[in-house]
């Protein structure tokens, strides 16, 4: 399983954060899926 982090991972410099992502920056995307499931009845 890959690393999910922030958005805020791609920014910084260094670390081993961006090597174990296999994604572009998708924080947004995560977050509103998750509660899209979380609010579902």
């Amino acid at each position: 399983m890959a690393y999910i982090g922030g958005d805020r991972i791609f920014t910084d410099r260094g670390g081993y954060e961006q090597s174990y992502t296999f994604t572009g920056p998708r924080e947004k995307l995560f977050l509103s899926k998750i509660c899209k499931l979380l609010n579902a009845k």
